[in-house]
């Protein structure tokens, strides 16, 4: 076992809001989206700023068991042995793998207490993250 070659300086829960329906046939919710904006330090060429939002989808006919989103964001460092060419990749992907298993694991421990049987999000892959969008200050 190797240390990651990202490193966590912090993370933190900037929204959780998750509403529960306990109408009889509620149903999971139809989609589950994912945004994902990542930003580089202004000074510090190996610090970024990755913030993850899921928002879970209401159905258009049906009541739906859990709605709302969780927005998490995290502040990261990039060892030296990651090259330059794959930094910003690697940043938004990492850090955006980090924050959404935190906030797969807020939905799944606030809905296992809800009306329904808890809703657990599918694992996901950041892989096709390539960019950073905006400086992280």
């Amino acid at each position: 076992m190797t240390s990651s070659s990202l490193k966590l300086i912090r993370a933190f829960f900037l929204d959780v809001g998750i509403q529960a329906n306990p109408t009889k046939g509620a149903v999971l919710p139809p989609n589950i989206k994912t945004n994902v904006v990542a930003g580089k330090h202004l000074k510090e060429p190996r610090q970024f700023r990755v913030q993850v939002e899921v928002t879970l989808g209401c159905h258009k006919d049906l009541p739906t068991r859990y709605t709302g989103s969780v927005k998490a964001i995290g502040f990261f460092r990039v060892s030296p042995e990651v090259p330059d060419s794959e930094l910003q990749a690697f940043a938004a992907t990492a850090g955006a793998s980090v924050l959404f298993g935190m906030i797969r694991e807020m939905i799944s421990n606030v809905t296992a207490r809800g009306p329904w049987p808890m809703l657990q999000l599918p694992l996901m892959t950041f892989q096709n993250l390539t960019r950073v969008d905006e400086p992280a200050g």
